[in-house]
């Protein structure tokens, strides 16, 4: 488990250490968000559902279609 300062870095490898098994990933962080999928590399089964050529507020359309696709999973929407 990381520690110590809080960066972008840590966090992105405190999110994939904590990943939960088949979690839907919507990643709406363009700039903060950076290095988040490459830290979920080794992470349990899970779906990464990317922004979509920088559209701002793509977060809610990504939490409302994977919780009617696939419901019951957990969703993590970093919104940065």
């Amino acid at each position: 488990m990381p520690c110590g300062e809080i960066t972008l870095p840590g966090l992105a490898a405190a999110v994939g250490a904590l990943l939960p098994e088949n979690t839907i990933v919507g990643d709406e962080s363009m700039t903060s968000g950076h290095g988040l999928m490459a830290a979920t590399k080794g992470a349990p089964p899970h779906e990464w559902l990317g922004n979509t050529g920088g559209s701002i507020g793509i977060a809610l359309p990504l939490a409302v279609g994977a919780a009617v696709g696939l419901p019951g999973s957990a969703c993590i929407v970093p919104d940065g």
